[in-house]
Parts: structure tokens; sequence; C-alpha cells
């Protein structure tokens, strides 16, 4: 399962969904409703923050662009550099 394409495009399919979601509830509820979900999108962000040195490493071996790296590093998380490090996709 972990060595399929397809889940890999799904898991980051799915980050980015959560992404989404939190957004849309974070800046749509109520402040005393949307703190949870401001608080998730903090955690979130320095939870991908925190894989950069990961995803630098790896991005560097495949000589990826530092920019792409942070980006995809931020928007997928593990998702990306993960199955990039298996050799399961290219960039």
């Amino acid at each position: 399962m972990f060595k399929s394409k397809f889940f890999w495009f799904l898991a980051r399919n799915t980050v980015v969904m959560v992404w989404a979601v939190l957004i849309l509830l974070a800046f749509r509820l109520p402040p005393s409703g949307a703190l949870i979900f401001k608080t998730a999108l903090v955690v979130m962000l320095l939870i991908h923050l925190a894989e950069l040195p990961i995803s630098l490493s790896i991005g560097n071996q495949k000589e990826l662009p530092k920019g792409e790296i942070f980006f995809k590093t931020v928007c997928y998380g593990f998702t990306w550099w993960l199955p990039l490090r298996m050799n399961l996709i290219e960039r």
C-alpha cells in the first residue's frame, strides 16, 4: 500500500482538503467557534515547518529548487517528501 503512487496521490490531496476545510472554518465561523480551527491551522503549519530539515535534505539530493521544496513541504508535509525519498514520485 505505501509503495503505491496512487496512495500517496490520495494522501497529498487529503492534506490539501484538510488545509481548505481548516481555513474555511477558521475564518467563516464566529470567533468563539473558530478558535479551535485557527489553533489547528497554526499547529499544522508548525508541524509542516518542522519537517523542512528532512525535506530539504531529500530535495537537495534530488537537486530540486529550495523554493519548491519549501512550498511542497508546507502544503503536503511528509506525503510529498516520503514518496520522493522512496523514488515513487519524481518531483
